[in-house]
């Protein structure tokens, strides 16, 4: 019974995972077609990734589905913040961003299987849970 709460539980974490690579994927989508019309966009889509980070979330919410895309565009949201406070001007690229954000989501979104995995090794390498040497 307890191997079966755990499969479930896994499968819930990798599907979150999926579903905020496909939030994550979309906002860069979303970014990179910002940044074909404007060469700074950054202000305008943070607004933009938060409204549609938070009306996902409420989406989710109302129809009790797993959340994923709205963390997708909030996490997304925070990054297209943060990088024209971290990268110097002359570094900046609206493109790259946009294509760091889809190709980010993207990663996750194929890797998700992969994560109980990569937990359970990290775990093995820090010497921790014993949990993750059973598997």
């Amino acid at each position: 019974m307890a191997d079966d709460e755990a499969d479930v539980e896994v499968d819930l974490k990798q599907r979150q995972m999926r579903l905020m690579g496909v939030g994550s994927a979309l906002a860069g989508v979303l970014f990179l077609a910002a940044a074909t019309i404007n060469d700074a966009p950054y202000g305008p889509m943070v607004g933009v990734l938060g409204f549609l980070g938070i009306a996902m979330m409420v989406f989710e919410y109302t129809e009790n589905m797993q959340r994923g895309i709205s963390l997708g565009f909030l996490v997304s949201g925070v990054l297209v913040w943060l990088y024209p406070v971290v990268v110097p001007a002359s570094q900046r690229s609206a493109i790259f961003l946009g294509a760091l954000l889809a190709l980010a989501g993207v990663f996750n979104f194929v890797f998700a299987q992969f994560s109980d995995r990569l937990q359970a090794f990290g775990a093995r390498l820090g010497g921790g849970d014993e949990d993750a040497e059973e598997a």
